[in-house]
């Protein structure tokens, strides 16, 4: 193949939760030198996510180039139409055409490697090894004949680690680490090995940590306070282990373009929030009437469940107006015509809802500190566009920059509480910005980018490699962040959109159902579904 003249090769190394508040300050003490080195050579700026930067929407969004009105992936779950159940979101969930599918149209090869929401893994024009929430480490091969060269040569390979299936954080920490050295090992080995002309690597370890124990850290910002504390150093040795990995990229890559980028930032988490205990006190969500046997026993009459009794089973629909489920804060209409038992005539009556709700909510304050909870309530029309809008929540609450959040699995308070404490053992959260640092091949030197967006790395790589961008993708090359010269000589080849002229290939084996159950343990155990 003559690389030369049909474009570059490209490497991404996704650093899951990195942030560029603790790789600029820890690059600049020489803590991260690969990471500086990246940025003094290259490009630095932060790279949006999408609203709500949860791993599945982001990573899809990555993938595709698509805002997710195309893609329609918007949580872990998904609704199932017509009912009040969910779902689980899998690879067979999202729309729209994932990059290998672009490159295989132009004869070019990938690697794509524990990249989120991969399973089950899709036949691609090189190899895959699907990421998290794979039920079944064995099918997370593709081709599968990948599996036994990749269990012989790497025997401890790990898909995930998650602090909590740890009884203390020591455990959990060791399996990081291994699993991190483990995946360096193997994404170079295959890099080298099999020589793609797109390299995708996610390095889940910073996500994982900060999640567990960002408030227990020394990190740029806190002064200090936590040194000494038997975590503080934790977060920063995990970043400098993803700072050896750059490096080795580098080396491996040699003058090729090598972009660093994360699906999502990170910050502290505060409290979670119940909306559904907010719609119940404005009277827009309703429960059946229960008389159990102790109230039979003591001669009361029929009356609402207690806290603890609440549960999407004990609504009475017939009387809900509204209700929210899922992360980081989403409420749903029960429309009539969408909802099995919808009460909400679409149109005016279900605008001036949205307006009542999202006045409530703007006013909502935490009793605590006496502080507005919420920052702004999103309609799904203000964020998304595509045939996939109507999966979208009606409304979305963007709570305290993401240190407040919704949990999936437990949307309702045992205590009757609007706020408590995270129900899991987790002090950190996303953020809507991430990082891109880019170097390499075109790639402007020590330059620093305004603003990027998730879906703009995908039509970035594509160009790089001499690929007419699909006129479906809704990212933009960042021309900004690549030589003039250079992009004179390479002007941007971008087709119409047309119905059927996304390049399409051949879909996932769909997952089995003992896949599914062993996938809902997984999320469960996370709070990220019930």
């Amino acid at each position: 193949m003559n690389r030369k003249a049909e474009g570059t090769r490209v490497f991404i190394v996704g650093i899951d939760g990195g942030t560029l508040d603790l790789i600029e300050p820890w690059a600049a003490e020489g803590k991260l030198p690969n990471l500086r080195r990246m940025m003094e050579e290259g490009v630095t700026g932060r790279l949006e996510s999408t609203i709500h930067p949860l791993t599945p929407q982001a990573w899809a969004s990555f993938l595709t180039g698509q805002n997710p009105g195309k893609h329609g992936i918007y949580d872990f779950g998904e609704r199932v139409e017509g009912k009040y159940e969910l779902t689980l979101a899998t690879s067979l969930s999202r729309r729209g055409t994932a990059i290998w599918d672009h490159l295989r149209a132009a004869g070019r090869t990938c690697g794509i490697v524990n990249v989120p929401l991969t399973f089950p893994p899709a036949p691609v024009p090189g190899f895959m090894v699907a990421g998290m929430h794979t039920a079944d480490t064995r099918r997370a091969f593709e081709p599968a004949s990948l599996y036994d060269d990749v269990k012989r040569r790497f025997p401890d390979y790990q898909i995930d680690v998650m602090s909590y299936w740890y009884d203390s954080y020591d455990p959990f920490l060791e399996e990081l680490e291994r699993m991190h050295r483990t995946r360096e090992a193997l994404v170079l080995d295959l890099y080298r090995r099999h020589e793609p002309d797109l390299m995708v690597a996610v390095f889940v370890s910073s996500d994982r940590v900060c999640h567990a124990l960002w408030k227990q850290s020394d990190l740029p910002g806190t002064g200090g306070t936590r040194r000494g504390w038997k975590y503080a150093g934790e977060i920063e040795r995990v970043y400098r282990q993803l700072d050896r990995t750059v490096g080795q990229v580098l080396d491996a890559a040699g003058d090729s373009p090598v972009i660093a980028m994360s699906d999502h930032g990170f910050g502290a988490l505060e409290k979670d929030v119940y909306l559904n205990k907010f719609l119940h006190d404005a009277g827009l969500l309703r429960f059946t009437a229960r008389r159990s046997v102790f109230d039979r026993l003591l001669g009361r009459s029929s009356r609402e469940p207690l806290p603890s009794e609440r549960s999407f089973e004990s609504v009475d629909w017939e009387r809900t107006r509204a209700y929210s489920h899922g992360l980081f804060g989403n409420v749903y209409l029960n429309l009539k015509g969408r909802e099995p038992l919808g009460t909400v005539e679409p149109g005016a009556q279900a605008e001036k809802l949205k307006d009542e709700i999202s006045a409530g909510l703007l006013n909502l304050l935490d009793p605590e500190d006496g502080l507005p909870i919420v920052d702004r309530v999103y309609r799904r029309e203000e964020l998304y566009w595509g045939e996939c809008v109507q999966k979208a929540p009606d409304l979305l609450v963007r709570m305290r920059d993401y240190a407040y959040i919704t949990r999936g699995a437990a949307e309702f308070s045992w205590t009757d509480s609007i706020v408590s404490a995270p129900l899991l053992n987790h002090s950190g959260n996303h953020r809507v910005d991430g990082i891109f640092i880019a170097r390499g091949g075109p790639f402007r030197r020590g330059t620093r980018l305004d603003r990027a967006h998730i879906m703009d790395v995908a039509p970035t790589a594509l160009h790089l490699m001499g690929i007419e961008i699909p006129g479906e993708i809704d990212g933009v090359v960042l021309e900004p962040a690549l030589d003039a010269g250079w992009l004179a000589e390479h002007p941007i080849r971008r087709r119409p959109a047309a119905p059927g002229s996304a390049a399409s290939g051949p879909g996932p084996t769909p997952a089995t159902s003992e896949e599914l159950t062993e996938l809902r343990k997984h999320l469960r155990g996370l709070g990220y579904f019930r």
